[in-house]
């Protein structure tokens, strides 16, 4: 299996430069999916520095996470959103300390259509290689 071909991988937002309020990426239509999992840092690790995703503009339950260390990595994944509140999700991040956040991506997988395109050759697109069995240069 080629994991790249399995999951459709979407950029929602650019990083941000380090300042306080509100970041929300731009939605995800999670039609046709099973699950997404959104994927981004956040520089300086603060209680006040939290990430959340947000389905029809109001926050999922327990779809929140604060980082625990400067720089770390951080993820949420909804498995089988309910569509009551719409099939798109977002990202927001909260920023009540100064902080830079990173690109934000969302990993959406078990599309009913595969193999999945990933290879975009735009500005804002994916590129990117499947490497089976290489030699070693």
């Amino acid at each position: 299996m080629n994991l790249s071909t399995e999951v459709k991988i979407v950029k929602l937002s650019s990083s941000t430069t380090s300042t306080t309020g509100t970041v929300e990426s731009n939605p995800v239509d999670t039609t046709g999916y099973e699950g997404c999992l959104f994927l981004t840092s956040i520089k300086v690790a603060d209680p006040t520095n939290i990430l959340r995703v947000q389905q029809g503009g109001k926050d999922l339950e327990g779809a929140t996470v604060v980082t625990q260390h400067n720089g770390q990595a951080v993820f949420v994944e909804v498995h089988l959103p309910q569509t009551i509140q719409g099939k798109e999700l977002r990202v927001v991040v909260e920023r009540g300390v100064a902080t830079s956040v990173g690109d934000i991506y969302a990993i959406l997988y078990s599309g009913r259509r595969r193999p999945e395109i990933n290879f975009v050759d735009a500005p804002d697109g994916i590129t990117g290689k499947i490497l089976v069995s290489p030699d070693v240069v």
